[in-house]
């Protein structure tokens, strides 16, 4: 395991996620989200900003481990 690969990974996913929610939400589909009832008119941003953070640093541990079992000529 590299743990600097690992928290890189999940900063990119972090990154990533973020931006295309923030596309989608406050750009593309505002009319949409505004009016379904269920949704906060403010978000708890910490609450998603970990959640996010915390899936990216799942998702990118399995990719290692996943990644290390194959030969190095399948890598890529």
């Amino acid at each position: 395991m590299q743990p600097v690969k690992i928290l890189l990974g999940a900063l990119a996913y972090f990154i990533s996620s973020f931006l295309i929610q923030g596309i989608l939400a406050a750009v593309i589909a505002l009319d949409y989200f505004s009016n379904i009832p269920v949704f906060r008119t403010e978000p708890i941003f910490y609450l998603s900003m970990s959640s996010t953070l915390l899936s990216g640093l799942g998702f990118e541990y399995f990719f290692q481990l996943q990644i290390l079992q194959v030969p190095g000529y399948l890598r890529g």
